[in-house]
């Protein structure tokens, strides 16, 4: 997907939302920050997506359909607001596939194209109005279901159990091993898988022998937002990445049944799922994988990368993230 800040600035509101509309939680976050740390512009993406996501919370909506809705969704619209027969993220939309505009995404990964269906109204949002688009797009983990196809994510100290050491990576990468059984580790030896969130949350904690040197602890991104700029740390070296869209609990942040994803403008490649995703140097996210959809006549079809929200991963699986 193409996308950059300069995109950003072209789709994103000129005006802030109404602040009283934002969660206190994420203004108090971006207002921590100096200018120097985030651009305006990233602010501003921030307090959108927050505020449109609590709007959907408190189900201040409406939709208004352009286009016949798929099956799939026909719950989506109902009374109980946008249900589980979709993964509903906030963020940009593909210029070449949607739209070039800021909105809402509900991916589906049986619909055979992507597409705008509708516009959703905010009246708390002094009735600012978003596109609501579908994206026909499939996950596809960037890592062989076995241990040493993945990377690892950074060490971690288990909150449970205070002194005993291990590291993160991919929860996708242990699909099929039990939660107490050994695995065999790419340096040598083997480590202990002690939880792991698959298939909904995409982390794993693996015990390790203990580190050798000092470590620091990994300062973790709470409200990631389209238009920050990533790093992702792959075994052959950092890449950078752009946000484009996130998901959201709505509120619950510890809530084990529904991912916070971040999806970026590029994937990686295989063998890089359990890469860190640093923003400024903190902790953001899991690499896991890449959406994409259906090759076209040899064309390549739509295409972004996603990961797992490391700070929503360290608080379900009980595990302190070092560097």
């Amino acid at each position: 997907m193409r996308f950059s800040t300069d995109d950003l600035d072209k789709i994103l509101p000129r005006d802030l939302p109404p602040l009283a509309a934002v969660p206190g939680v994420v203004v108090a976050a971006y207002d921590e920050l100096t200018e120097g740390d985030h651009d305006p512009l990233i602010r501003r993406s921030a307090f959108w997506t927050h505020a449109i996501f609590a709007a959907l919370r408190r189900r201040s909506w409406s939709f208004a359909p352009e286009r016949e809705i798929p099956p799939l969704l026909a719950t989506a619209f109902g009374a109980d607001g946008f249900g589980p027969n979709a993964t509903l993220s906030v963020g940009a939309l593909d210029p070449d596939f949607e739209e070039e505009a800021f909105g809402l995404v509900l991916t589906l990964p049986h619909e055979r194209e992507s597409a705008v269906i509708g516009t959703i109204s905010l009246p708390e949002l002094n009735d600012a109005r978003f596109p609501v688009a579908v994206r026909a797009l499939a996950e596809e983990p960037h890592a062989a279901p076995s241990l040493p196809n993945a990377t690892t994510t950074c060490w971690a100290e288990d909150a449970l159990s205070p002194g005993r050491w291990g590291f993160v990576t991919c929860s996708h990468a242990l699909a099929g091993v039990a939660t107490g059984a050994s695995v065999p580790l790419v340096g040598g030896g083997h480590g202990t898988v002690l939880r792991k969130g698959w298939p909904l949350i995409d982390a794993a904690l693996v015990q390790s022998a203990s580190p050798t040197s000092i470590l620091a602890p990994l300062p973790l991104v709470s409200f990631p937002t389209t238009g920050l700029t990533l790093s992702v740390h792959c075994g052959s070296g950092a890449v950078s990445r752009t946000v484009v869209g996130v998901t959201n609990t709505l509120g619950v942040l510890g809530d084990p049944h529904h991912p916070i994803k971040i999806y970026t403008d590029t994937p990686c490649t295989p063998g890089d799922s359990g890469s860190l995703i640093t923003s400024a140097g903190d902790g953001a996210a899991i690499y896991c994988g890449a959406l994409s959809g259906a090759t076209v006549g040899g064309t390549g079809g739509q295409t972004v990368g996603f990961a797992q929200h490391l700070e929503q991963a360290a608080i379900i699986l009980d595990f302190k993230p070092f560097q």
